[in-house]
């Protein structure tokens, strides 16, 4: 059985597995609560590198986002989690013609093809890595990499799966929450949260923001 989650819904950092390491029923139920504690997109991807974390062990934990822009989708790091650390990495505001395309990182690339774990030996000098497609409820929407001491074995592979598939899962309800259901565009609870977080962002007041948007559209016409 795995210990008793913290206040914030996460293990505790002092959890350690073994390699053949199989969840039961009640190891499942904890793993749950830990990743259903998110409320949102980034929050859910937070917890997900911290489950990976505990649980595997990896020197790097990384979350990589798909971003589609045309007909090529993008690569974004989302979450960057390494050893010893408390807090990720987060990704901070980012434009979307620089961040690098898809083809341009071939073991992403390779994973997001073969829609399946790919792991990757290691060489003189570099770990060993482990890279695992992020399914949502329709498509493949991000790519998980575990920079590793030694390659996961067989067991440990099935509990990255069943660590994602929780994950699909409240992405899914988490999505259905956030979403209209007819147009898929966000709904004004969270399109007013999404914008306030941007304007915290970037600076400025909410009424500058707007004037300057529309400002520069008239000016354009």
């Amino acid at each position: 059985m795995l210990p008793e989650p913290t206040e914030s819904g996460q293990l505790p950092a002092s959890t350690t597995f073994p390699a053949d390491f199989v969840p039961d029923a009640g190891d499942a139920l904890q793993i749950v609560a830990a990743l259903s504690h998110a409320q949102d997109r980034e929050d859910l991807d937070i917890q997900l590198t911290h489950v990976l974390k505990e649980m595997l062990r990896p020197a790097t934990t990384s979350h990589y986002r798909l971003m589609r822009f045309g007909p090529e989708a993008r690569v974004l790091l989302s979450v960057e989690l390494r050893r010893g650390s408390v807090k990720p990495l987060l990704a901070r505001p980012w434009d979307p013609d620089a961040l690098p395309k898809l083809s341009a990182r071939p073991d992403l690339n390779r994973c997001f093809q073969e829609q399946s774990v790919v792991q990757i030996p290691g060489a003189t000098g570099r770990r060993p890595r482990a890279l695992f497609p992020v399914f949502g409820a329709s498509e493949t929407t991000g790519i998980v990499e575990l920079m590793l001491d030694r390659p996961l074995s067989p067991a440990q592979e099935r509990l990255a799966f069943l660590v994602l598939a929780l994950y699909r899962n409240q992405l899914t309800l988490i999505d259905y929450a956030q979403r209209d259901t007819l147009t898929g565009l966000l709904n004004r609870k969270i399109f007013e949260a999404n914008f306030t977080k941007l304007v915290s962002v970037v600076g400025g007041s909410v009424p500058s923001i707007i004037a300057c948007r529309f400002g520069s559209a008239a000016a354009a016409q």
